[in-house]
């Protein structure tokens, strides 16, 4: 009974050995996985390391033990270790390429950051039309305003007239070629009197058949 209870405290003191060496050599998260497989052997709970210690097993089922739960962590480390092997965090971190801090090289908080603009680039993308839009008023108004005639007078004449180039052409023309753009304003305002010009003759003639049936 004595010699039962001596070989029970030596292969538990084994036991010891062997845990507080596999924790040393692995991480507490790979220890916590591997409780799964190893819980019929012995059970290990994560703890704080006090002193290094190497493992001195004396009893043949304790090596025997410990070797084939050495061999079986190594394999497992083996098997799970990835270094960055992860396609969306390659892609986040692409993207985030260039930011301040650990936001281009940490992927929960690039991951933030790189929706966050995403976000500003759609909205921006709409602001964009609007403030190239502003400008080519501008510089329309500017335009026409050198021949007498503003940019809320002169585009309802355009449509009128069928000059069918629009605004941001209308301004390259204004800014870039002056007298191409004098040309469209004449050729505006010559359509605008002849057509001004031949109502005037039909609301005329109108009149003296009215009379004339009068």
């Amino acid at each position: 009974f004595l010699l039962g209870n001596e070989r029970e405290r030596e292969r538990e003191r084994a036991i010891n050995k062997v845990r507080m060496s596999l924790r040393r050599l692995l991480s507490s998260s790979m220890i916590h996985r591997m409780n799964h497989q190893t819980r019929g052997l012995f059970t290990m709970r994560p703890a704080i390391m006090t002193r290094a210690t190497t493992p001195f097993i004396t009893n043949n089922s304790s090596n025997c033990i410990a070797n084939d739960n050495t061999n079986c962590l190594a394999r497992k480390t083996d098997q799970q270790i990835r270094g960055f092997a992860s396609k969306k965090h390659k892609f986040i971190l692409k993207h985030a390429k260039g930011y301040r801090g650990r936001s281009k090289n940490c992927y929960t908080i690039a991951i933030r950051r790189v929706h966050k603009a995403w976000q500003y680039m759609y909205r921006d993308r709409k602001v964009q039309k609007r403030e190239w839009r502003k400008l080519w008023i501008q510089r329309l108004n500017a335009g026409f305003r050198q021949y007498g005639c503003s940019y809320s007078a002169a585009i309802p004449k355009l449509k009128k007239t069928n000059i069918l180039l629009n605004r941001k052409v209308l301004s390259e023309l204004a800014m870039q070629e002056p007298f191409a753009f004098k040309a469209v304003v004449d050729t505006m305002d010559v359509v605008m009197m002849a057509s001004s010009s031949s109502s005037h003759q039909t609301t005329a003639t109108t009149n003296i058949n009215q009379t004339a049936m009068i």
